[in-house]
């Protein structure tokens, strides 16, 4: 095609660098908006700042996918538990891919036979410990870590083991967390070319003494080596996941916060989630206090902020998460996920419904 005297040439648009600096510093995504419900479920805010509120408080597409993976492993297990947990790589160069492969592959061999952890890879011994494991993960960048500040806040969701607490749980994760992060700078060491990188060597070295079981009892004990913190745990039972049984559960927790301080009584925790963080929440007039999904879900929504996430540069991924995949199924088992995820479906609608009414009440 010949070009006439008519034929207009369209020039690229160039933005001004101010602009597009501001925009790189207050915008995550293009929606970014003040949300401070989402589908029925109160959200942690960030503080309420100018600089926020043009930033917005959340990432919609975060939360949804958060959404899809406690729907997915809720639909598949009666009683599920939700691992909130922190990793700093500090300067090791471990990507979030690498530990969380390496750390999968290690969780899922763990088997438990005649109230023993083995480590096998024969199904037929013993039930796995973290069945069905998923795991949500999204990168910030912080000011005062290691690595620049980057760092990764997590959770992993698996059907609850028998016969297990907790605690136990806790300690297998994070012991098999610190393998992982061992092994990985290991093989770095092992691989990697230091002929003109000395000093990134020897400081891998030193992290592969330092790497241990961390578990944080106070900020101050952050390690300047690779690490992964535990700062959160819900159990979620499918049958408690009504909207009607949240106010009883709710009666439940402040009860047992009341006995946190009571000297008279032992401290025998709440089995559903950790209490000492909601107490904590409560005292400096946090929200909610409400069931344990919402409690959960709350707790979840930190990880959808969209403060720290605009620091990152465009080419980094901020978040990701497991395949939402089945092995092969049988037909048993297929109308049981079915059943599954009506029930799954049905309570999630029941909060949006109640929500919006809410909402809706406050505004007029």
């Amino acid at each position: 095609m010949s070009k006439s005297k008519f034929t207009k040439i369209a020039k690229p648009i160039e933005k001004d660098p101010e602009l597009r600096k501001f925009e790189n510093e207050y915008h995550t995504t293009a929606t970014s908006t003040w949300n401070e419900y989402y589908k029925g479920f109160k959200l942690q805010l960030p503080q309420d700042t100018e600089d926020n509120k043009i930033r917005g408080s959340h990432v919609p597409e975060i939360l949804n996918n958060i959404f899809s993976v406690l729907k997915w492993i809720l639909s598949r297990h009666n009683e599920v538990t939700v691992l909130r947990y922190d990793f700093y790589p500090a300067d090791s160069e471990v990507t979030i891919s690498e530990f969380q492969n390496s750390l999968t592959v290690k969780l899922k061999k763990l088997r438990r036979v005649n109230d023993k952890t083995k480590s096998t890879l024969n199904e037929k011994l013993g039930n796995a410990i973290f069945k069905d494991l998923k795991y949500f993960w999204v990168r910030e960048k912080g000011t005062h870590e290691a690595g620049g500040g980057l760092h990764y806040h997590c959770f992993a969701v698996f059907r609850t083991p028998d016969r297990m607490t907790q605690k136990q749980i806790n300690g297998l994760f994070r012991e098999k967390a610190s393998e992982s992060l061992k092994g990985l700078i290991d093989a770095k060491l092992q691989k990697e070319d230091f002929k003109n990188r000395k000093r990134k060597k020897k400081l891998l070295e030193v992290y592969l003494e330092k790497i241990a079981p961390f578990k944080l009892s106070n900020s101050k004990d952050k390690p300047n080596c690779p690490y992964i913190t535990i700062p959160g745990y819900f159990w979620l039972k499918r049958n408690m996941l009504a909207l009607d049984m949240s106010k009883s559960q709710k009666e439940s927790m402040l009860n047992a916060i009341a006995k946190l301080n009571d000297k008279t009584e032992p401290d025998k925790g709440f089995k559903y989630l950790r209490l000492d963080a909601i107490a904590k929440r409560t005292n400096s007039k946090g929200e909610p206090i409400g069931g344990v999904l919402q409690e959960c879900i709350y707790a979840l929504s930190y990880l959808a902020k969209t403060i720290t996430k605009h620091a990152l540069p465009d080419n980094k991924k901020k978040y990701g998460f497991s395949q939402l995949v089945d092995k092969e199924l049988t037909d048993k088992r297929k109308r049981e996920i079915a059943e599954g995820t009506a029930k799954v479906n049905l309570y999630f609608e029941e909060y949006e419904k109640y929500g919006v009414e809410t909402q809706t009440k406050s505004v007029i």
